[in-house]
């Protein structure tokens, strides 16, 4: 059976097992997929742990991770090295393949699954960390007039309870 992982910190929370196996049952595929948490600054020791015990075939990779992943490939895709992060790993062998696919998922579910046009809309991203150059340049590319980040740094600055509210109304982005 094959292995999958998500892998960040915290990591407890995410609905990533859940969705890959409805998909993996909706296709009659035999593979597990489960969460681990690695320490901060743990990324390089928890990646060696993993491999050589679990064997994955593949792992996505969430925050606080995502540029260490980068960092830890050996071959990556020209849209995740334009944005110097990686959300996708797959292993070959003793190799390890990365590619960032978080902007291009989101523009295809908001466009393709939601029916909703990007032309001319303004896009604000709640979220952990800055989007990397990969979703801005496809949010041009759909016509969408400006792409507004806002980082861990500035959201200290809204109210919790605005936080709350947004984090409830807004599935990750």
């Amino acid at each position: 059976m094959d292995k999958y992982f998500v892998i960040g910190h915290p990591v407890k929370h995410s609905l990533s097992p859940e969705i890959h196996k409805m998909f993996a049952a909706q296709f009659d595929i035999e593979m597990s997929y489960e969460t681990r948490d690695f320490e901060p600054g743990g990324f390089i020791e928890g990646m060696a742990v993993l491999r050589r015990e679990d064997h994955p075939k593949g792992a996505n990779v969430t925050h606080p991770f995502k540029m260490d992943a980068y960092q830890y490939c050996d071959e990556v895709t020209p849209r995740a090295r334009k944005s110097e992060a990686v959300n996708t790993l797959i292993f070959d062998g003793n190799r390890v393949l990365g590619d960032t696919t978080d902007g291009k998922g989101f523009v295809t579910d908001v466009s393709q699954r939601c029916g909703a046009s990007l032309t001319g809309a303004r896009v604000l991203i709640l979220g952990q960390a800055e989007p990397d150059a990969d979703w801005r340049l496809l949010f041009r590319k759909k016509g969408a007039h400006a792409s507004i980040s806002l980082t861990a740094r500035l959201r200290r600055l809204i109210p919790p309870v605005l936080r709350l509210a947004v984090h409830r109304a807004v599935s990750w982005i």
